[in-house]
């Protein structure tokens, strides 16, 4: 989590943590809990009238010792004008286990930028050697959020967003968020092997 003024740029809180890990997990690990211990990085600049903002964590499994860690890498490029924020994000990955991306007004309303989810559990290999890819794009999202003038989002226009490799067609569609956050979360395939 990271806060970001707008249109200023300034840094605000940051933090990063790890839900609880049970084992074992698909027959690996002890019996038992434990909460991971996460690396990471924020970096908040400013390029003419857009704040770029980047996030960049990972953590292993503390369950299982010698894990790799799960990394991810959110950049955003935002920008605001008089009554709508900008926002281009990449998100980035070993692509194991899931991923998804919110970006929040200061009054808690939330926009999902995009997300991910693995085919299946065997997709744990991603974390391993060849196909350890954690540059790969998860997804992209283009958007333009209508604010009022207090910031608070209004409604979403889509330019391009996606989960996956394949999201929905949203170029172009105007929503409201509550609208656009289910078609973004339908857009995300869950596992076949998903309870």
């Amino acid at each position: 989590m990271l806060e970001v003024q707008m249109p200023t740029g300034v840094a605000g809180k940051s933090r990063a943590w790890c839900d609880e890990s049970r084992g074992p997990s698909m027959g690996v690990g002890f019996e038992g809990s434990a909460v991971g211990k996460p690396d990471a990085k924020f970096a908040v600049s400013k390029n003419g009238e857009t704040v770029n903002a980047t996030i960049d964590y990972g953590a292993s499994n503390p369950l299982v010792k010698g894990a790799p860690d799960i990394n991810a890498r959110g950049e955003f490029a935002l920008t605001l004008s008089a009554n709508s924020l900008s926002i281009v994000a990449t998100v980035t990955g070993d692509q194991f286990p899931a991923c998804e991306t919110f970006v929040e007004d200061p009054y808690g309303n939330k926009i999902f930028l995009g997300g991910f989810a693995p085919t299946n559990k065997e997709q744990i290999l991603r974390l391993y050697g060849s196909m350890n890819k954690p540059k790969e794009v998860w997804f992209e999202s283009e958007i333009v959020a209508a604010v009022d003038p207090r910031g608070a989002f209004q409604q979403v226009k889509g330019g391009g967003s996606g989960s996956n490799s394949t999201g929905p067609c949203c170029e172009g569609l105007t929503m409201t968020l509550t609208h656009w956050n289910a078609r973004i979360m339908g857009s995300i395939l869950m596992p076949s092997d998903a309870p």
